[in-house]
């Protein structure tokens, strides 16, 4: 019951209807399923692996919510569509590593990466004795932790995709391609994600609270199939999407909190030389 609320968009009703049993037996199990996958959050996530200095990718998706109407102004992303703001971190073997989900979707991604840094558990290892760093789009601000592309060449896979348009005109484009082949793991986790678990694109009536703990299940579903069974299992997509959490009382989260100490961002100064440095070596 519960599976068939994530995976095809059921509402409780629908699901009851389907199964032949109560709202309220329905009802019950889903939210005793819900909690007892909620509780293996911490077991999902892993210690990065990476054998590259890169450690994986970060980027943020927006995911359908159904919001109280004194809520919305928070909430209306920049398609006018009422949405969470979820950021994910993923390793290149597309292991989810960290979820952050509960911001509105009128938050920035750089908003809600700020704050993880500064109030939950993500963190990434000091640069300065490990030299490891995080992929992210140009979205984000540029360190010495979160390497983003150049703005002012080519970036997006699409720009790539022919060969004609594989003939570099400076050193930047071919950073920026490789950046983007290798960033691509998220947007395609993302793809995964939606087109496995419909609940991501079509929210039901449930409590805010209930819709964040959904996301997150998600995701810690996603890592089982990943880990156990392969990535075949998942119907991968070659298409490129966009999409965890700690916890907190969600509605409190203001986009105001996000913006304190810049030290856990990173340099921006040595993100340039490294970029550089990472530039010149292609």
């Amino acid at each position: 019951m519960f599976m068939r609320v994530i995976t095809h968009s059921g509402s409780i009703r629908d699901v009851a209807k389907y199964f032949q049993y109560s709202l309220e037996i329905v009802s019950r199990y889903f939210n005793l399923v819900l909690d007892s996958f909620f509780s293996l959050m911490d077991e999902s996530s892993q210690v990065p692996t990476a054998s590259t200095d890169a450690l994986g990718a970060i980027n943020g998706t927006h995911i359908s919510a159904i919001i109280s109407q004194d809520k919305h102004e928070r909430f209306i992303n920049h398609k006018g569509q009422i949405s969470q703001n979820v950021m994910l971190v993923v390793e290149f073997d597309g292991i989810i590593n960290f979820v952050v989900a509960g911001w509105g979707g009128s938050t920035s991604d750089m908003s809600v990466l700020r704050w993880s840094l500064e109030n939950i558990s993500f963190a990434v290892p000091n640069v300065m004795s490990t030299g490891k760093y995080y992929l992210v789009d140009s979205g984000y601000a540029n360190t010495d932790c979160f390497i983003a592309p150049y703005r002012t060449a080519r970036y997006h896979l699409s720009n790539y995709r022919e060969p004609s348009q594989r003939t570099y005109e400076k050193k930047e484009e071919v950073y920026n391609h490789q950046h983007a082949q290798r960033r691509n793991i998220v947007e395609r986790t993302f793809g995964i994600l939606k087109k496995k678990f419909r609940i991501l694109t079509e929210m039901k009536q449930f409590s805010f609270k209930t819709q964040v703990k959904i996301i997150i299940i998600c995701a810690i579903i996603y890592n089982f199939i990943l880990r156990n069974k392969g990535i075949e299992d998942l119907s991968v997509t070659e298409e490129p999407f966009e999409m965890i959490v700690s916890p907190h009382e969600y509605d409190e989260m203001l986009p105001d909190q996000s913006v304190r100490s810049e030290n856990l961002i990173g340099d921006k100064r040595h993100g340039e030389r490294l970029r550089k440095i990472i530039t010149e070596k292609l």
